[in-house]
């Protein structure tokens, strides 16, 4: 039986840091790109809730009610039907936002990764990089 081999990391690739920075972005980005999608969710149907009640608000002119419609006067019917497409779509809705948000934080932890390996580089230079011991399992 042998003693324990000595290694020593002397270098990272900057690419395979930013694969791990992207893969551990990405696994937690996945659970707030579903709040996130969620919210988004809830915000939607709010907005067409909200803009589906004004159009019959009732206008009191004291003798007479008269119903007004103040998605028309304001010019909100375009958005009143995107309003209406996207809150009948709740999957899309909550998809779409969790792949943003894991795209987003997946690019983010990329980038963090390949400056963290461009560090570690750079220290290891200097320092000659970290010793690691092994040991064989039998």
């Amino acid at each position: 039986m042998r003693g324990p081999v000595r290694y020593r990391i002397r270098r990272i690739e900057a690419m395979a840091g930013a694969k791990f920075g992207c893969a551990g972005g990405t696994l937690v980005a996945l659970p707030l790109g579903l709040v996130v999608g969620w919210l988004a969710r809830v915000l939607v149907g709010l907005a067409r809730y909200t803009m589906e009640g004004w159009q019959q608000v009732p206008l009191d002119l004291g003798l007479a009610q008269v119903p007004l419609d103040v998605v028309a006067l304001l010019r909100l019917s375009d958005w009143l039907a995107q309003a209406r497409f996207w809150d009948d779509a709740p999957v899309l809705v909550i998809g779409g936002a969790t792949l943003m948000a894991i795209a987003l934080v997946g690019s983010v932890g990329s980038l963090l990764g390949w400056i963290g390996a461009g560090v570690y580089n750079a220290l290891a230079a200097f320092s000659g990089g970290l010793a690691i011991d092994l040991e064989e399992i039998e």
